[in-house]
């Protein structure tokens, strides 16, 4: 029989207490750096890794108060138009930390606890007289920055297999036809009367834009005889930002009321790094999330697509 002792049935992460923390770190920066969904969709949660699903309410477009002296008056509460249960997926990227590369990060570290010479102690050499190196965190941003992508992806073009809508493609959205944007001007117009429809439907604001980079570059140009650029007016429109994100590829701009009864970003566990396990004397790490975007009012939301 083997120990009693508890930890046995675990494995030991070949990682020191610092270097566990210093990826802490770099997968919340980085994470941070690369997000962009999250920059202007609330989050719900963390709600638990364990969390695998999580209810979904959508309801009708907001109808004003009512007002008068005794309370009386015939109104419609908001309630819930419809009630469904959304799956939670995980999103997920494997990176491996080479057992040589670790080994040489611990002598890195013993060399900084000896009193060398402050002309030594720039060489990081250990006590054998090898050089010295700090851990390369460079797989681990690697990981961090497809999971982003993929969280981005999920938000914008959604998971039609699992049943999950994207903000591109929910039913019930508002769509503005797209107009040539090599034209100046023209897209400027096109964020107008997106924001106009959405307006109509009774979502004021605070508004928030993203677009592929495409769109992006075309806006960065100034109106004649002005010296403004024609992304600053639309700026001065989109009070909640205006982004850009590679996982849109085509033509696309997306224009939503932000507010959070409208959509909003479910998270069960937030992105973390945990140790897969031994493997050909490396090891393998797991950058891992389990995140649902829950799109509660279509009518919130405007395309601006060709």
């Amino acid at each position: 029989m083997g120990s009693n002792d508890a930890s046995s049935f675990f494995l030991e992460v070949p990682l020191t207490h610092e270097q566990l923390e210093l990826m802490k770190r770099t997968v919340s920066r980085s994470a941070r750096g690369h997000l962009v969904g999250r920059k202007f969709i609330k989050v719900y949660g963390p709600i638990g890794a364990g969390a695998q699903s999580v209810t979904w309410d959508t309801f009708l477009p907001p109808v004003m108060a009512n007002i008068d002296l005794l309370g009386e008056a015939e109104q419609q509460p908001v309630h819930t138009q419809r009630r469904a249960i959304l799956n939670i997926p995980q999103i997920y990227k494997d990176f491996i930390l080479y057992g040589r590369d670790i080994a040489a990060s611990h002598d890195h570290d013993s060399s900084e606890n000896h009193n060398y010479p402050s002309h030594d102690r720039g060489h990081n050499h250990n006590h054998h007289g090898c050089i010295c190196m700090p851990l390369d965190l460079s797989a681990l941003v690697n990981a961090v920055v497809q999971c982003a992508k993929k969280e981005d992806d999920m938000i914008f073009s959604g998971l039609p297999e699992m049943g999950i809508p994207g903000l591109t493609n929910v039913e019930g959205r508002n769509i503005q036809p797209m107009k040539d944007w090599s034209i100046l001007g023209n897209g400027f117009q096109d964020v107008v009367e997106a924001a106009q429809k959405l307006t109509d439907v009774g979502f004021y604001g605070p508004y928030a834009m993203v677009m592929s980079p495409h769109l992006y570059a075309l806006l960065h140009r100034v109106y004649e005889k002005t010296g403004v650029l024609e992304i600053k007016s639309i700026k001065a429109l989109i009070k909640g930002g205006v982004f850009q994100s590679s996982v849109l590829k085509s033509d696309v701009a997306i224009v939503v009321a932000m507010d959070q009864s409208n959509m909003d970003l479910v998270i069960g566990q937030d992105m973390r790094v945990s140790y897969w396990g031994p493997e050909n004397l490396n090891h393998r790490f797991r950058v891992w999330e389990s995140a649902v975007l829950r799109i509660k009012c279509p009518q919130a939301i405007c395309t601006i697509e060709p």
